[in-house]
């Protein structure tokens, strides 16, 4: 699976016609240790909504993690689970 490149909302997704979404932007000094994260909230992370997921749309969910030196972008991600197979949404780590 290649990884999202460009940061998507869902409201630009929507208007937009991207097969994706980012749902959170979590930066790695507010996880100092794991935590919970629940996928659909309706709470906003870093300018990303995280909305509630639709009960009959299927939706690919990923964990993206990005990591910047000067001039050099490294990106990782995984799919963590699949319901249906309709919407790419992704959470992401920066590092």
């Amino acid at each position: 699976m290649e990884c999202y490149q460009v940061p998507v909302t869902y409201q630009n997704a929507l208007s937009g016609g991207a097969p994706y979404y980012f749902a959170a932007e979590l930066p790695p000094g507010n996880l100092p240790e794991p935590a919970p994260f629940t996928v659909g909230d309706n709470r906003t992370y870093k300018g990303f909504w995280n909305p509630p997921l639709a009960p009959r749309k299927g939706y690919n969910i990923y964990f993206q993690a990005m990591s910047s030196v000067e001039k050099e972008t490294k990106t990782q991600c995984v799919r963590i689970a699949t319901k249906g197979k309709r919407f790419g949404l992704l959470f992401w780590f920066g590092l």
